[in-house]
């Protein structure tokens, strides 16, 4: 607990803290702007991922599924061409995200996915189980 003054309330420590504190403020985290928000949904007969990938198009996506594991991997570029000597700003944007999903039920070979206005659905199937044999005792 910080010990504070008789007057103010405030320690030196508040005053130091105080500009660090709302540092935050004024620098917008790139986590929150190119991140994968996603929703996993289970039904009787699989998953269905819904992953909002705003400014993406389908030929900047790679999906892959091995061994349970579903990767989406992102390489995103785009850029404002502007051919005018002395431009004030000129905006290029490249980035790259990788998500995987682990699932241990999920037949690998049907597994299908959509792209439609920024928005990636994948539909996994789930493995059907064996149906019980009944073993004769001799």
């Amino acid at each position: 607990m910080a010990q504070r003054s008789g007057k103010t309330g405030l320690t030196i420590w508040d005053l130091f803290n105080r500009p660090l504190n709302s540092f935050g403020d004024y620098m917008p985290t790139m986590r929150y702007s190119r991140e994968m928000k996603t929703d996993i949904k289970e039904n009787a007969d699989g998953y269905e991922l819904t992953v909002d990938l705003p400014g993406c198009s389908k030929e900047d996506l790679n999906l892959q599924m091995q061994d349970g594991v579903l990767t989406i991997n992102v390489q995103h570029s785009s850029k404002t061409e502007d051919n005018k000597e002395g431009y004030l700003l000129r905006e290029r944007t490249q980035s790259s995200m990788t998500r995987s999903f682990a699932f241990k039920d999920v037949d690998e070979n049907s597994v299908e996915a959509a792209f439609d206005q920024g928005v990636l659905t994948v539909n996994l199937k789930k493995v059907q189980a064996p149906a019980r044999k009944s073993i004769t005792i001799k």
